[in-house]
């Protein structure tokens, strides 16, 4: 008998002996890149900058005691140690000072290329393929990563071969999505190991340099397997060159390392083996404790980034030239409301969760994990390049009320300003509280002071329609709950320093795949690190260059260069040459590529690879991960189904809080069928209270959701 007919005979039983009595008492969660071997540059190539003049200021965030991810094989120092003009690290190669060439506006910018759109290297290894510019009519080689992706199950993820059924992805279904691979988390490798139609192929578009004609090619690669890379920014262009490089020798990462991440988990433990997947329950509204504290830092010549835990960043250093250095970041926060602490970061990073990958490669490190209570398949990216971070995240959880993305500065902060588009006059980031705070919603936001400047452009991406509002709170005294209590983490602290954001106040649909959704929520930040006391005027410009990056098209080099590729038209003669005339990838489902908001419940065309999603919400089965709450239909007598739909429509966020914890799961339908029984509503509070064991936070979420239920849907 399953968990859900033993409890409800337990229940039946007990509500039989309650009837007869009477009563009516009151209620009460580092690998590296594919950069190939770390043999040294060939001597008749020369690397490009690394788009730093200056050296490093201020003190290192941490040092990291532990790291699962070790730094790239092709890294030869520190970046902020490599960063002067003209110092050399290798033979022919130097990662500092200005060289000619590349796009003048995008001294910062990654170029990110899909493999699908990089004709003729096909069936190349993935760790083969180098980039080479052309300049002052010599070749460079310039620095590149190659990042592979591969379809993979949720449940795979969270440690399926080591925990089986109680991995704690919470459903038996088989749900995919395109995840970046990494052999040091339960991801695992690509299952191919060449550059295959979703690998990124990444490098700086300030590398970029000047045309050449084909037959023209360095040495040290494979003869024939050019590919022109022209990117057109305005009425600038510049091209890169891609190849197969003929032997190990050859280094992809031109001998550099401009940004480095150092995975640092507390105890020196094996993660694969001894990490908590499962984490220890949910917190909110309570204290905050996570299973795993991190000391994991992110270092460039121009940014400090430090992890305390999963979703907890607590520190930022810009460390250009001229910055104070100081940490100016309290915390990065996410929940449902100001004054709402149900959930947030340090709930998220203390209930179940694991990482997709840790990559430290010589362009770019990748971190990225799962879990966020009640939305275990929810997940955010960060992509750190040496002047530009991005931070994804994508909702995957039951309908909620709202959601809020915001950047908690710390009192070190002082003497910033915030700007944007609506509030170009600038508001002091003080701890006082301002007024006349425009709230309409805003592309790009700045604060900018002598500790440098950070200049962000949110990108939501939304299936459906949703409000969406900014959100400035600067009060240090008086401040809406900060959600700070937990007895390891410093952060947050309780102030609402210069706290700002986006704020989606609409009511959000299902994103959860378990339960069958359609609809995606997907937020993007970009952030440019910049120099102190950047104007308003140029924090516009470099927004506008952040929503018109340049274009980039992908030709086959090695016989004509194709002139057309590019006018969306596949001309005769295209076909293998010019995959984004032919082949192109529109972000739509059926367009052959898994996008990021996509997953194999969403568009099983692109992200099913075949597969049958299994069991699951629906199937007249109540499967493991499933339960009353979750899938009344599977696992409740249809009576309350009608009960448990009201309570996502008017309950989204007490029920998601109590959906996560199985005692306050079983206290909810032991009352609801104490009540359809004939039982009192506080009397059959008590009774269940008694008859199941709770902690204080587990009966608050079951006392919380009662309450709405009774206002709403008795």
């Amino acid at each position: 008998m399953n968990r859900a007919a033993l409890l409800r005979l337990a229940r039946l039983l007990t509500v039989s002996s309650l009837l007869a009595c009477g009563g009516d008492p009151a209620v009460t969660t580092g690998s590296d890149s594919e950069t190939g071997g770390a043999g040294t540059t060939s001597e008749t190539t020369a690397g490009p900058t690394s788009g730093a003049t200056e050296p490093s200021t201020g003190d290192p965030t941490t040092d990291a005691p532990t790291s699962t991810s070790t730094s790239s094989p092709t890294s030869t120092a520190d970046p902020s140690s490599t960063s002067t003009e003209g110092t050399t690290t290798t033979e022919g190669t130097t990662t500092g000072g200005a060289v000619e060439g590349g796009l003048s506006q995008r001294p910062g910018d990654p170029v990110v290329l899909v493999g699908g759109q990089v004709p003729g290297l096909a069936g190349v290894t993935a760790g083969d393929v180098v980039g080479f510019a052309r300049k002052d009519g010599a070749w460079l080689q310039i620095p590149l990563q190659v990042d592979e992706r591969v379809l993979v199950d949720f449940c795979t993820i969270y440690a399926e071969a080591l925990l089986g059924e109680d991995a704690p992805c919470k459903t038996a279904q088989t749900i995919q999505a395109l995840f970046y691979a990494d052999p040091n988390t339960y991801t695992g490798a690509d299952t191919d190991p060449s550059l295959d139609r979703d690998d990124e192929v990444v490098f700086m578009a300030r590398d970029a340099g000047d045309r050449t004609t084909p037959g023209d090619e360095p040495d040290g690669v494979v003869a024939g397997s050019g590919v022109e890379v022209e990117l057109v920014d305005g009425d600038e262009r510049a091209w890169v060159y891609l190849f197969a490089r003929a032997s190990a020798d050859l280094d992809p990462g031109a001998g550099v390392d401009l940004v480095g991440y150092e995975l640092g988990l507390a105890g020196d433990i094996d993660y694969k083996t001894e990490y908590p997947f499962i984490g220890k329950g949910s917190c909110g509204n309570a204290t905050c404790d996570p299973p795993i504290l991190e000391d994991s830092t992110i270092t460039s010549p121009h940014y400090e980034r430090h992890f305390a835990a999963r979703w907890v960043t607590d520190s930022l250093r810009v460390t250009m030239a001229d910055s104070t250095g100081e940490d100016i970041l309290d915390i990065a926060q996410a929940r449902f409301a100001p004054d709402f602490c149900g959930r947030h970061v340090l709930t998220f990073s203390t209930s179940e969760g694991a990482f997709v990958a840790n990559i430290d490669g010589p362009v770019r490190a990748i971190r990225s994990y799962l879990g966020a209570n009640s939305g275990p398949l929810t997940q955010r990216t960060h992509l750190f390049y040496d002047q530009v971070e991005v931070v994804q995240t994508f909702l995957r959880v039951h309908p909620i009320p709202a959601i809020m993305e915001l950047v908690d500065y710390s009192p070190d902060a002082e003497g910033m300003t915030y700007y944007n588009e609506h509030n170009e006059a600038g508001l002091p980031i003080d701890g006082e509280p301002d007024f006349g705070f425009d709230d309409a919603q805003f592309s790009w936001e700045l604060v900018s002071g002598p500790h440098g400047s950070v200049v962000s452009v949110l990108d939501p991406h939304l299936s459906q329609p949703l409000t969406t509002v900014a959100y400035f709170e600067d009060n240090l005294n008086t401040p809406n709950d900060q959600c700070s209590a937990s007895n390891t983490l410093d952060a947050p602290d309780d102030a609402a320093f210069g706290t700002s954001g986006v704020w989606i106040t609409s009511a959000i649909p299902e994103t959860d795949p378990r339960n069958g959704a359609q609809d995606h929520v997907f937020i993007q930040r970009t952030s440019f690190y910049q120099p102190p006391d950047l104007a308003v005027e140029a924090a516009k410009l470099l927004a506008a260059r952040i929503q018109q990056p340049p274009q980039a098209l992908a030709r086959g080099f090695a016989g004509a260069v194709g002139e057309t590729c590019g006018d969306a038209t596949c001309a005769p003669g295209e076909e293998a040459s010019c995959p984004l005339d032919c082949n192109p990838f529109d972000a739509s489902c059926g367009d052959g590529l898994c996008d990021l908001w996509e997953t194999s419940v969403s568009c099983a065309e692109d992200c099913g690879d075949g597969l049958m999603p299994g069991p699951g919400c629906g199937d007249a089965t109540c499967d493991a991960g499933e339960h009353e709450l979750s899938c009344a239909a599977d696992c409740w007598i249809g009576t309350f189904e009608p009960l448990v739909s009201c309570m996502d429509a008017s309950c989204p966020a007490q029920k998601g809080a109590c959906s996560d914890e199985l005692p306050c799961v079983d206290r909810i339908v032991c009352v609801a069928e104490c009540v359809a029984g004939g039982g009192a509503l506080n009397a059959c509070a008590s009774m269940c209270a008694m008859q199941i064991p709770a902690t204080p936070e587990q009966a608050s979420f079951a006392n919380a959701l009662m309450t709405c239920a009774q206002q709403n849907c008795l």
